[in-house]
């Protein structure tokens, strides 16, 4: 690069913004590889969850039996299917049956119901997780370990990218759009210190 001591004015801005897009290139492909290394990691643990929770044809028939009736009353009734799951969870073939009905029920339901239910799903889900094989209780933290890196990948990358957009030369920005801008990087900021906080934690545990 040239002695930017001696270079005009525009030189120097000229020379300044190309280190930039330099620099966010770079970002860019580093959080791409980052990416595509968790992307394969989560796909080989769908494929562990997906055999953990696999059923035989004949289960999934018995299951469908039992629960038909049930299941279809549910339609009218969602909170069955919210007492029927808590039951019956440990049930493979009928686990997975529920599910399938929860997802189909809540694709149904008009906007306020779906939410109410989605949100009472949801919370069931969770708290019944830690109530499973130890095999899905372990899949299911490296899942949630892989989403929340993904996550500090994203936030990671766009702190660094606005970082790099507010120091641009090259970039013009109204008042407000440095605001939003700043806006943005505090939210992205705060995601990061919140993943790179919880580690320190359990590093240190």
């Amino acid at each position: 690069m040239a002695n930017t001591a001696r270079l005009t004015p525009e030189a120097r801005r000229s020379d300044a913004a190309a280190l930039v897009a330099e620099r966010r290139e770079r970002i860019g492909q580093m959080a791409s590889e980052a990416r595509r290394v968790l992307v394969g990691a989560r796909a080989v643990l769908d494929v562990e969850i997906a055999a953990l929770l696999a059923v035989t044809p004949e289960e999934l028939a018995a299951a469908e039996r039992t629960l038909r009736p049930i299941l279809n009353a549910a339609a009218q009734n969602p909170e069955m299917l919210l007492n029927l799951y808590r039951a019956r969870h440990l049930d493979g073939a009928q686990r997975l049956l529920i599910e399938e009905t929860a997802a189909a029920l809540i694709d149904a339901l008009g906007d306020s119901d779906n939410y109410a239910f989605g949100n009472s799903w949801n919370a069931l889900q969770q708290e019944l997780a830690a109530e499973r094989g130890p095999e899905e209780v372990e899949a299911n933290a490296r899942v949630r370990e892989l989403d929340a890196l993904a996550e500090y990948v994203d936030a990671a990358e766009a702190v660094a990218v606005m970082d790099l957009a507010l120091m641009d030369p090259a970039r013009e920005a109204s008042t407000d759009q440095r605001e939003q801008m700043l806006i943005g990087r505090q939210m992205s900021e705060a995601v990061v210190n919140a993943y790179e906080n919880e580690h320190a934690v359990q590093a240190l545990a």
